[in-house]
């Protein structure tokens, strides 16, 4: 069934993997991203939600949400914390508000992470695990529960993800310092690095849709 999607963070790594395969399954895609200019050609991109939009008119029958300041561009600050906290919760519920008003839209699919978890070493760790509580679980945990928000008038799906690694990505970020002979393990070398492959992770994603 043809849905019409609307993608938050469609010019990162996932959702440039993600459009071509939403586009071939017959969906029709807006993009929602804060950058002023793009070079997506095949679908409509808008730069921020319309404001006082009124319900009947927001036309989106699924809303995938991926977007987030990069966690690896900049040192922690408190003030790049409050950032990145902002560009993930605070845009999820803008998008939970106007899923509310709307009574179009039958799917929100939004992204977390296995940073919920927080370090666990070999403990097995399912969807009953409970959160960490160093800053990357409590953002997980909260963005989670600003998504769950959405479920009063629609089904919620939060993704918890691992690393994700393909061409380009987290893949592109790690390789540089290897290049110039400097790379090597992290701490000890044997803790746990949980990733999926981007087409795995695409096709999750239309599984989901």
């Amino acid at each position: 069934m043809s849905e019409h999607i609307l993608l938050t963070g469609g010019t990162g790594f996932v959702g440039r993997s993600l459009i071509p395969k939403l586009l071939l399954g017959g969906h029709t895609v807006t993009v929602l991203t804060r950058q002023h200019k793009t070079d997506l050609k095949e679908v409509k991109v808008i730069h921020r939600l319309p404001q006082g939009t009124k319900a009947d008119y927001w036309p989106y029958t699924v809303v995938v949400n991926l977007a987030g300041e990069n966690l690896f561009t900049k040192r922690w600050s408190t003030k790049q914390k409050q950032t990145i906290r902002d560009s993930r919760i605070a845009l999820t519920e803008n998008l939970v508000d106007n899923i509310h008003k709307s009574q179009c839209v039958k799917r929100f699919i939004s992204a977390s992470a296995i940073g919920y978890y927080g370090a666990r070493d070999n403990e097995t760790l399912n969807e009953q695990g409970q959160a960490g509580s160093d800053f990357a679980a409590t953002l997980c945990k909260d963005w989670e529960a600003a998504a769950q928000k959405a479920s009063v008038s629609t089904d919620v799906i939060c993704l918890r993800l691992g690393v994700v690694l393909g061409s380009g990505g987290a893949l592109e970020s790690l390789l540089p310092p290897f290049r110039l002979g400097l790379g090597g393990p992290i701490g000890h070398g044997k803790q746990w690095f949980s990733w999926i492959h981007i087409d795995d992770l695409t096709n999750l994603i239309m599984a989901c849709v």
